[in-house]
């Protein structure tokens, strides 16, 4: 205990690891340094999760003497000393305390300084929020913690260090992607300093980019990364087609939640209580985007949205270098999403060649009917209970169990034809099943 409350043990589970760690920290500190436990794994540690993967800072000692400590260990970056070494059996990052300091525009704008003479303190300053920016001693069992980040972790609250977040872009997105990880809010002097960085956005590789968002969408709430982007006045610098849905008015009657952004953010939530799988979770994301180009005179309804979103999804992902799988997978679902809803009115071929062009890309059957279901759960109030999965997943084991051989046709387009018949049959008699149950 410290101060009334409970500190956890900040020190890997392993024991071999932890063995190691605490043999580094002596030899550092008999050669007049100072070893620590630093970033995520103590940040995780106060969220009650176990610590395995570490990094390590060291204060007080030149890179060579880090490095004579480290003999096997392989030095990656250029700047400044950042070694990986095997620590029982583990790999960890061991790198001196550093500073940095703004030299120019954009996220390699820096000149970054380390030695002997920078303090841990100095090297917790330079972080970018709160709850990355604290340190333990593995030899005192003492956490430091300067800038609060326990109690912003306590709070749920992503807060800048300082002043110096505005010095680095990327920081927004790390930021919006943190939310998304942990399930945070974030302040509103952090949102105004984010939102200050939006004019060097453009400095940014779209390969950065792109990486936060692929991280945020792997996240429990990947919502958050794209509502904190829009809070901070940022979401339309990469995000172009997804910011214009914001104010985009729908039917009150059958989307009381709000606007079209409101609407996609419940649906990409929905989504990802249902499937981790990052092209389900894309194609929730993009599956409106046709809804920002309605024109005027139809708002607040949006016909025929579906065949709009499909070159806005295409543009979207091309931009941002995504995979021909990834972009396929979200037009599919921006393209067929209100189509799942009708199934119980189409024909059995119809539902077969839907059933067929979901299975021939990643999205699939079963990721087109999360989407589709998330759709239907995404307009807040008592959607949830209303609305249920759309059975496609049973009508597709219904197509897939009538094959070629059960078909008594020439082989050819005239088998192809027969087969794609039966399997319609099948679908159908599936679908009046369903509908007396």
């Amino acid at each position: 205990m410290r101060g009334g409350i409970a500190v956890p043990n900040f020190m890997p589970q392993d024991t071999a690891v932890r063995v190691a760690i605490l043999g580094l920290a002596q030899r550092v500190a008999a050669r007049g340094g100072r070893l620590y436990i630093v970033g995520g794994g103590l940040r995780d540690a106060l969220l009650g999760r176990a610590v395995h993967d570490v990094d390590l800072s060291v204060a007080g000692l030149s890179a060579d003497s880090l490095i004579a400590e480290l003999p096997g260990a392989k030095r990656v970056g250029n700047q400044f000393p950042v070694l990986r070494a095997n620590l029982g059996g583990s790999v960890c990052e061991v790198a001196l305390a550093r500073k940095e300091l703004k030299t120019g525009v954009g996220h390699r704008g820096f000149e970054t300084v380390s030695g002997p003479e920078v303090s841990i303190e100095a090297d917790l300053l330079r972080r970018d929020l709160t709850v990355n920016a604290m340190a333990y001693d593995p030899l005192t069992d003492r956490l430091i913690d300067p800038f609060g980040g326990r109690q912003d972790i306590a709070a749920g609250e992503l807060c800048a260090v300082s002043r110096a977040f505005g010095e680095d872009p990327l920081r927004v997105y790390r930021t919006a992607r943190f939310a998304a990880q942990l399930g945070f809010t974030v302040a509103r002097p952090t949102l105004a300093l984010m939102g200050d960085l939006v004019p060097e956005l453009p400095s940014l590789s779209t390969e950065r980019v792109v990486r936060e968002m692929e991280r945020a969408l792997l996240a429990p709430r990947p919502d958050l990364f794209f509502r904190t982007l829009a809070d901070a006045g940022a979401l339309g610098a990469h995000f172009a087609e997804i910011a214009a849905l914001r104010g985009v008015p729908q039917p009150p009657r059958h989307h009381p939640e709000g606007d079209a952004f409101e609407h996609t953010m419940l649906v990409l939530q929905c989504a990802a209580e249902m499937s981790a799988a990052p092209d389900v979770r894309f194609g929730a994301l993009v599956h409106d985007l046709g809804k920002a180009t309605t024109p005027e005179e139809e708002l607040p309804f949006h016909p025929g949205h579906d065949d709009r979103g499909v070159e806005l999804v295409g543009s979207l992902g091309r931009r941002l270098g995504l995979s021909t799988q990834r972009i396929r997978a979200g037009q599919l679902a921006a393209l067929r999403h209100m189509r799942v809803h009708k199934v119980h009115e189409m024909r059995g071929v119809k539902v077969v060649d839907l059933l067929q062009e979901a299975a021939r890309t990643t999205l699939g059957v079963e990721g087109l009917a999360i989407v589709a279901h998330a759709d239907g759960l995404g307009r807040g109030g008592d959607a949830r209970r209303r609305d249920g999965r759309a059975p496609l997943v049973e009508l597709d084991a219904a197509r897939r169990a009538v094959r070629g051989g059960d078909v008594k046709a020439p082989p050819g387009k005239k088998l192809g034809a027969a087969l794609r018949a039966a399997q319609g049959e099948a679908v159908e008699r599936r679908l009046q099943e369903l509908q007396r149950v």
